[in-house]
């Protein structure tokens, strides 16, 4: 399909098996895109729902150098199971959430979010992982109201990503996530990197996050006058940084 608007009760296209390929289309509706089954593979257009503009359960999709428009009273992607794979996609004050993940795989390189609201007085998160796992690159997150990244369980790889936290902080780690962090540079006025809530190796004579290089290349750019930053976690466990990163809170990288 090439140069189509469609424009859906439910939603503007649902893929419940077989391929999908398309180039320049507007796709509308109480969801923009839903793939349940299958493949679904779109360059160029935008998406727009009002739950999400976006929803992968399964199968695969792949978004390249596409627009996902807001608000959305859920997420600008979300993703329950299967794969997403962006490149180039820019996701437009998305609602509560830009890219929400409960199951499956997220992999983006060169994607923007910007602009999360609030979600009944609760700060919204550029990209929220509460199962399965998100890799970005090259990436940036701006205007993310609560965190850049918040995740709760799950894995999260983050590489030359540019992230802009809200109150919450930068990246936010909680109940068994793993993080593995190389070459970001993260401002705001919270926390760069915030741990706790049971994490991976809570264990008095482990790393709360472990391993060699697992989180590395991390550093903090923060504005004058504000408070706190650079790596919190509970008192109680101990963090592993490792392999030269910076936690730099002067104003100039």
């Amino acid at each position: 399909a090439r140069d189509l608007r469609a424009v859906g009760g439910g939603c503007g296209a649902r893929v419940s098996g077989g391929a999908l390929e398309g180039a320049d289309l507007a796709l509308d509706g109480d969801v923009g895109l839903v793939v349940e089954r299958g493949e679904a593979t779109l360059v160029g257009g935008h998406l727009h729902g009002a739950l999400s503009g976006a929803t992968v359960h399964g199968g695969t999709a792949t978004l390249r150098h596409l627009a996902v428009d807001g608000p959305s009273r859920e997420a600008g992607l979300a993703v329950a199971g299967g794969a997403a794979h962006l490149e180039g996609v820019v996701i437009r004050s998305p609602g509560p959430a830009g890219i929400a993940i409960a199951g499956g795989r997220v992999e983006g390189a060169a994607v923007v979010v910007a602009g999360v609201s609030e979600e009944q007085g609760i700060p919204g998160a550029c990209v929220q992982v509460r199962r399965g796992s998100l890799a970005l690159s090259a990436s940036t997150l701006l205007r993310c109201g609560g965190a850049a990244v918040e995740a709760s369980g799950g894995e999260v790889r983050l590489s030359s990503v540019d992230a802009s936290g809200g109150a919450a902080g930068g990246i936010v780690l909680l109940d068994g996530a793993t993080a593995v962090l190389d070459g970001n540079l993260v401002t705001g006025h919270g926390p760069a990197l915030a741990l706790g809530g049971g994490l991976a190796g809570d264990r008095a004579d482990e790393p709360l996050v472990g391993g060699p290089g697992v989180l590395g290349g991390l550093r903090e750019r923060r504005p004058p006058g504000a408070r706190g930053g650079g790596a919190r976690a509970d008192p109680v466990r101990r963090v592993s940084l490792t392999r030269g990163v910076r936690l730099d809170k002067k104003t100039r990288p």
